[in-house]
């Protein structure tokens, strides 16, 4: 295999322009939609975005970092170990410790120093990892059988039980979904790609009878709740709805949303997308999904320029990582999904979440510039 050295200087900018202009936009509608609550329980109304800005500078050092690292160094052992680190923090999520916080009833956040840690970020950053090398190695004719199959598909089912008993099921289905993807690229049959899914969601609807929370929140969902009953059941998607559409072409303005006033839960975390909306329009929200779909598009060239089988499938676990987050944290706020805590990526308040991602944007840096492939040679 041939690498181009020289292909350093021939970095995706683009990407990386997207990716600080969604950074920087997400701070300043950060501030928008959570001064209030700021200063009503901090005491300052930077709060929040004081401490996103802090950890968005961290994410943008190891970004950094990460550009200038050679991706073949993330193979055998360095895989294995930083995806056996991942779950050594969940685990410590999960068993009674002082690091464990509690938080309405879930246990998602490791308390570090003044770092507040939600290892279900990394973790599925180190599980694409992973993946990427282990189907690399097997090939297609390796994952062809059941047996084959077994370890991938193991790794897969460890990390998403355990991010489901945080409980974390809207991760765990993130994670599961980026799962099924790299298996599906690594060269699945469809049989067994098939009979997998099959399996998880037969999984998953048992987890949802067992649980009247989530078996609430589908019913919900599916009964239309949103319009039959937006001051209970519906009320936070119906809010999220208001916000959206009273934004009109243009908007409220800047900072002069009302939905922030404490009549949309979480507003500036899993429902930040509903406050662009409001405050910058409709002109503002499809700004914010042009850049995210031109993000993608740079990413599925990384793929596709990938130089081997192991940057191709860790590229798309990167690039996937990314998307199937923004895809339902897109598709919650509109009422397309049911309601679950996911964040949308370098917008949402969340110091792991931001840090993670801006790791997965340097792997992927580094990949669109780590050598091209000859002209007609495609993985």
């Amino acid at each position: 295999m041939t690498y181009y050295d020289a292909a350093r200087t021939r970095m995706d900018r683009s990407i990386l322009y997207a990716v600080l202009f969604l950074v920087f936009f997400g701070l300043v509608m950060l501030y928008s939609s959570s001064a209030i609550l700021a200063a009503d329980k901090h005491q300052t109304s930077a709060f929040f975005v004081g401490r996103q800005a802090l950890r968005t500078l961290v994410g943008l050092v190891g970004l950094g970092a990460i550009y200038w690292l050679d991706y073949r160094r993330l193979r055998g052992r360095t895989a294995w170990v930083l995806w056996g680190f991942s779950l050594v923090l969940l685990l410590l999520c999960l068993v009674p410790n002082p690091l464990r916080v509690s938080v309405r009833g879930t246990h998602r956040w490791l308390q570090i120093g003044p770092l507040a840690l939600q290892p279900a970020d990394f973790a599925r950053l180190t599980l694409a990892i992973l993946l990427a090398d282990l189907l690399a190695k097997a090939g297609p004719e390796g994952i062809s059988t059941w047996r084959g199959l077994a370890k991938p598909a193991a790794v897969i089912v460890l990390v998403a039980a355990m991010v489901v008993v945080q409980p974390n099921l809207g991760s765990a289905l993130a994670i599961g979904m980026i799962g099924a993807i790299l298996l599906w690229l690594g060269g699945i049959r469809w049989r067994h790609l098939l009979a997998g899914a099959g399996t998880a969601a037969a999984g998953l609807l048992v987890w949802i009878l067992s649980s009247s929370y989530h078996l609430e929140r589908v019913r919900q969902f599916f009964s239309g709740a949103a319009e039959t009953d937006p001051q209970k059941g519906g009320y936070q998607l119906h809010q999220s709805l208001m916000a959206l559409g009273s934004g009109g072409i243009a908007g409220r303005g800047l900072g002069e949303g009302l939905q922030k006033w404490y009549f949309l839960p979480d507003a500036h975390t899993d429902f930040i997308f509903s406050i662009i909306g409001e405050e910058a329009g409709f002109l503002g929200a499809a700004l914010v999904l042009i850049v995210f779909l031109f993000l993608f598009t740079r990413c599925v060239r990384v793929i596709r320029d990938a130089p081997d089988r192991f940057s191709f499938l860790l590229a798309a676990g990167m690039t996937a990582s990314l998307a199937v987050y923004f895809f339902v944290n897109i598709g919650v706020a509109t009422g397309l999904l049911p309601t679950t805590g996911l964040p949308l990526p370098f917008i949402s308040y969340g110091g792991s979440s931001v840090i993670s991602n801006l790791f997965a944007v340097g792997i992927l840096l580094g990949l669109s510039s780590q050598g091209r492939r000859k002209a007609g040679s495609r993985v």
